[in-house]
């Protein structure tokens, strides 16, 4: 019996070493396509890890911090906000869940000491399990503790893998040196102050699925996080849903639900009651194109000074409000 716990425990130490060989193998050397358990990838589709080298190297408070998912870092442009000599700072990352909102929050937070915190929130994204965002943290932003954590509690396979080789890579300097493509070879630009500007259209489809909004009890307590801590800081907040395309947000059965939902705490607009943009103004069936950014941003900039969250200094507006 002794030998075959001997054996178990050598067979165990073999079988994890390979294991993680494996692990440096696949993510050194293995496509991305074609490693799905292993989905490190360095920069990712949202310039995450410009942004988060970026976001390290600030040393100057921000007028306006934007947190949220790629309708953040998509929707809200630092050159317009500039217009009014407003400096701002997009924290957002892809598929963005509140859970990964509020350690963002709490790690950026008395490093930009905000005068103002723009939340973006999209509804779908309080149903998500998180795993695609913490893998895009975990790839590009910075490993400290607190994102371990937040990795572990994770409990996936994918997510596991990922935080395994990016340690590696960091160890051993794989990543030394690296540079994000700029434009990527979508055409999507990467502008200073975490944005990123697409000038793509989107074609249109004729028919969306009917679907309805639920939120998971642990991305409501993280957004209750998020509210209470800028409360006890005294930092004003605005909440706001960005727009869609008009055909996709109607076909959601439950939209009032979520305003509901919203403005109990705090301040809240949802653009897509106000601003009806046409599909011209969208990269795709979920992101504004830079055109539609502009329209938006006229509205935000417009409803910041309207509730006199930050005191406007208007220059020549240089960006066109509509699709030309």
């Amino acid at each position: 019996m002794k030998k075959f716990f001997i054996s178990l425990i050598a067979f165990a130490g073999v079988a994890c070493i390979i294991c993680c060989l494996g692990i440096i193998a696949f993510g050194r050397f293995v496509p991305f396509s074609v490693r799905s358990n292993l989905p490190y990838v360095l920069g990712g589709v949202g310039y995450s890890y410009t942004r988060f080298n970026e976001a390290k190297e600030i040393d100057r408070n921000v007028d306006v911090l934007v947190v949220g998912s790629s309708h953040a870092y998509r929707g809200y442009d630092p050159r317009i906000f500039e217009q009014y000599d407003w400096k701002l700072f997009n924290l957002g990352s892809s598929a963005q869940t509140p859970v990964q909102t509020a350690y963002l929050f709490d790690k950026y937070i008395a490093k930009f000491r905000p005068k103002l915190v723009v939340i973006d929130v999209y509804p779908v994204l309080f149903k998500s399990d998180g795993i695609e965002s913490v893998i895009d943290l975990v790839s590009n932003g910075e490993l400290d503790e607190e994102l371990v954590r937040l990795s572990v509690a994770q409990n996936n396979i994918s997510v596991y893998n990922t935080l395994f080789y990016r340690a590696f890579a960091d160890a051993f300097g794989f990543n030394k040196g690296f540079v994000e493509k700029n434009p990527s070879s979508t055409g999507d630009l990467y502008v200073s102050g975490g944005y990123v500007e697409s000038k793509g259209r989107f074609k249109g489809k004729k028919e969306f699925k009917a679907t309805s909004y639920s939120f998971l009890p642990n991305q409501v307590d993280a957004f209750e996080h998020i509210i209470a801590k800028m409360r006890q800081r005294n930092i004003p907040y605005i909440i706001l849903q960005s727009p869609i395309p008009q055909a996709k947000y109607a076909r959601v059965t439950n939209n009032a639900y979520a305003d509901a939902f919203f403005s109990k705490y705090g301040f809240y607009r949802n653009a897509n009651e106000v601003l009806k943009l046409p599909d011209s103004c969208f990269l795709d069936e979920s992101h504004l194109n830079q055109w539609g950014v502009n329209r938006y941003n006229e509205y935000v900039v417009n409803l910041i000074e309207e509730k006199g969250y930050l005191n406007v200094k208007k220059r020549e507006y240089r960006f066109a409000s509509k699709y030309e």
